[in-house]
């Protein structure tokens, strides 16, 4: 007999995933294997620490990283 075992998934935070799409042209599943550590580079490591620079405070920190210029 088999059991039911549910599948423990990540929920991620939409809007900053979509300010990353708009900043680095990469698609949402490439970001998410970014956040998750399944992508190993420079670019990556930038956007997993955006990813929690933008999460931890309120959705006025995201909206200042949409208006930010890049460098």
């Amino acid at each position: 007999m088999s059991k039911f075992k549910p599948k423990n998934r990540k929920s991620y935070n939409s809007d900053a995933i979509n300010a990353l799409i708009d900043r680095y042209g990469f698609s949402s599943q490439f970001i998410r294997q970014c956040i998750r550590g399944d992508r190993n580079s420079i670019t990556a490591d930038n956007i997993k620490k955006e990813y929690n620079m933008m999460v931890s405070p309120t959705a006025e920190k995201i909206k200042q990283f949409k208006n930010q210029t890049i460098l």
